[in-house]
C-alpha cells in the first residue's frame, strides 16, 4: 500500500528539465519556498535529448531574429556564470556547392544585426582549422557556438536550489490539481511508494512536451505543437567546432562536438505525444547522408546510438521549422480565469535561464516579493567545486579510480557510483547513475559495466536482490532503444556479445519469457 504524504509550499514547479530546474534555483535565490516535481529523472524530456548545443543564434538569425538575439545574449551569460557546463568550441558556418549563394550574405548580415560576432574566413583557412570538413567548401565564417552538458546544467541548478531551501521530488507523477473557487490550491502526486498532495499558492507548468496534458488537468488549453527531432551520436570527434550549413534550418545540418564524440542532427516530424517516440530508418539514413556531405567519410564511421526528443513549440505563426523558437509565459488567471497557475512554453535549452527569470518574475509579483533575479550574475557553481564524478574531474584524477574502475569507456570508478547512489538517497537506478556519471555511454554502451555497477549496489545494500533483474533490464532496454535504429557492422557484432552476456549468463532471456507465460 502506498503511504500518504501531505506537503506544503508556496510554489510547485511541474517539470525537471532545464527551465524547471532553473526556475527552482531562481525562486530559491529570491527566498521563495518552492517544490519541483518531475515524473522521471532530471532532464528526462527535451533537455536530455537535445544536441548539447549552446547556440550562438546563427541558426535563427534569418528566420527568427528575436530568438537569435536571445540566444547570443544567453550564450554569453551562461558561458560566464556556468563555465563548468560549457565547452567553448566555437562554430563554423560552411557554404557547399548547391547551397543558395545569396543566403550566405543574408546570414552574415542577419548575424551582425542580432549582435552575433562573425569572422569571415577563406575556404583554405576553414579547411586548415577543420581538416575533416568537405574540401569543396566555397565560403565560411566563424561564430561563437559552444557545446553544453545539459545533465550537469540541470543537476547543478537543482543542487543550488536545494542549498538555498528548495525541494524536489523525482520519479513522481502529477496526477491532478485541487481547484477551489477558480484558484489552484494544490497538486496531487504519486510515486512508486507514496501518494499525496502539496498545498500551494501557485503552480508553474514547465513540463515541456507534457505541458499541454498537464494544463488539461486544470481544465485549460495551451497553444502548443510537438515536433520530434532525431539525432545520432558518433564514436569520434570529427571536428573541434560546431559545423553549421549555410542554409535555412533543415534536417541534418548541424554537427556538434561533444567530448570525444560527435552529434549529428536533427530531423523535424510532427508527433501527437512526447511519449513512445520511434526513430525511423529513413531518419537515420538522411542524417548519415547529410553528415557525409559535411564531413566526407561520415557514413563509414561507427555510430554509438540514436535518440529522439520532442520540441515543445509555440503553435503561433507557423509549424515545425517555421514555428518561432521564442517562448511565452502564460498567466492563466488572465487567459483562462484560473488563478494560481502559470505556464512557460517554447524556447530552447540556450534560453532556459532567461525563461526561468521571466517566469520567476511573474511568480514573485503574484506572491508579493520584490526580490530581483540574480542568476545572470551569480555563479551556478557557487562553491567552485565540481562533483567528483563529473567527466573533467574524473579525467584529471585518473589515479583515483585505478583498481576500482567500473566503466573503462568513461572512466567511472566504484567511488563515483557510490557517491551518486548517496545523492540519489539510495534509489537503485542505473539510468539515474548514468545521467550523473556517463556510465555505459561509451563504445560498449553498458555491455561490460552495467553488471559491475549493479553488483556494487547489491554489495552495499543499495539494491535489494529481488530488484536486480528489474534494475538491470530497465538500463539495458534503454540502451537497446538507442542502439536498435543504428544496428549495423561492428555495432551488430558487439550486440551479439552483449546478448550472450546478459541473456545467457544472466538468464535475462529466460526470465523475460517466463514473465510472458500465462
Amino acid at each position: 500500500m502506498l503511504r500518504e504524504t501531505k506537503l506544503k509550499t508556496d510554489v510547485v514547479i511541474v517539470g525537471g528539465g532545464a527551465t524547471g530546474c532553473g526556475i527552482a534555483r531562481d525562486l530559491a535565490l529570491r527566498g521563495i519556498d518552492a517544490l519541483l516535481i518531475e515524473q522521471k529523472d532530471v532532464a528526462y524530456g527535451a533537455t536530455g535529448r537535445c544536441h548539447g548545443l549552446l547556440h550562438s543564434g546563427v541558426r535563427y538569425a534569418v528566420s527568427d531574429p528575436h530568438a537569435a538575439r536571445e540566444c547570443i545574449l544567453e550564450n554569453q551569460i551562461i558561458g560566464r556564470v556556468a563555465p563548468e557546463c560549457v565547452e567553448p568550441v566555437g562554430g563554423m558556418v560552411i557554404e557547399l556547392p548547391g547551397d543558395d549563394p545569396s543566403y550566405f550574405l543574408k546570414l552574415l548580415e542577419a548575424c551582425r544585426s542580432a549582435g552575433i560576432k562573425t569572422i569571415q574566413i577563406t575556404p583554405g583557412e576553414a579547411k586548415a582549422l577543420e581538416p575533416a570538413i568537405n574540401p569543396k567548401v566555397t565560403r565560411s565564417f566563424l561564430v561563437p557556438d559552444s557545446s553544453i552538458d545539459p545533465f550537469l546544467l540541470c543537476l547543478q541548478n537543482l543542487r543550488a536550489a536545494e542549498r538555498h531551501g528548495g525541494r524536489y521530488l523525482l520519479h513522481t507523477k502529477v496526477t491532478g490539481f485541487t481547484i477551489s473557487s477558480g484558484k489552484v490550491i494544490g497538486v496531487k502526486f504519486e510515486s512508486d511508494d507514496e501518494h499525496g498532495e502539496v498545498q500551494c499558492k501557485l503552480v508553474i507548468l514547465a513540463a515541456g512536451g507534457w505541458s499541454k496534458q498537464m494544463a488539461a488537468l486544470a481544465g485549460v488549453n495551451i497553444p502548443m505543437e510537438l515536433s520530434k527531432g532525431s539525432l545520432i551520436i558518433m564514436n569520434r570527434r570529427f571536428t573541434d567546432r560546431v559545423i553549421n550549413r549555410s542554409r535555412l534550418p533543415s534536417d541534418g545540418d548541424l554537427l556538434i562536438p561533444n567530448g570525444p564524440t560527435s552529434i549529428i542532427g536533427t530531423t523535424s516530424i510532427p508527433v501527437p505525444s512526447a511519449d513512445g517516440l520511434l526513430i525511423e530508418t529513413s531518419e537515420i539514413e538522411l542524417l548519415m547522408r547529410q553528415g557525409d556531405v559535411m564531413t566526407p567519410g561520415f557514413e563509414k564511421a561507427r555510430s554509438l546510438r540514436a535518440y529522439a526528443g520532442v520540441r515543445p513549440l509555440l503553435a503561433i505563426g507557423g509549424q515545425g521549422r517555421e514555428a518561432t523558437r521564442g517562448f511565452l509565459v502564460i498567466d492563466h488567471e488572465k487567459t483562462d480565469g484560473i488563478s494560481g497557475l502559470i505556464s512557460i512554453l517554447g524556447g530552447k535549452l540556450t534560453t532556459y535561464r532567461l525563461m526561468a527569470e521571466k517566469t520567476a518574475d511573474l511568480a514573485a509579483e503574484k506572491l508579493g516579493s520584490n526580490v530581483k533575479c540574480q542568476t545572470a550574475e551569480r555563479p551556478l557553481f557557487e562553491d567552485a567545486i565540481l562533483p567528483h564524478y563529473h567527466r573533467s574531474e574524473r579525467l584529471s584524477r585518473i589515479h583515483e579510480v585505478e583498481g576500482g574502475l567500473v566503466c573503462e569507456c568513461e572512466m567511472v570508478g566504484r567511488k563515483h557510483i557510490l557517491e551518486v547512489a548517496h545523492e540519489l538517497k539510495g534509489r537503485p537506478d542505473l539510468v539515474d547513475i548514468q545521467h550523473r556519471t556517463r556510465l555505459g555511454m561509451g563504445s560498449c554502451q553498458g555491455g561490460f559495466c552495467a553488471f559491475r555497477a549493479l553488483m556494487i549496489l547489491v554489495e552495499e545494500g543499495i539494491c535489494p536482490p529481488d530488484k536486480v533483474e528489474s534494475v538491470l533490464l530497465s538500463f539495458l532496454n534503454l540502451r537497446w532503444k538507442g542502439i536498435m535504429p543504428i544496428l549495423r557492422d561492428d555495432m551488430a557484432r558487439e550486440e551479439h556479445l552483449n546478448y550472450a552476456i546478459y541473456a545467457s549468463l544472466f538468464d535475462l532471456d529466460r526470465a523475460a519469457h517466463q514473465k510472458e507465460d500465462p
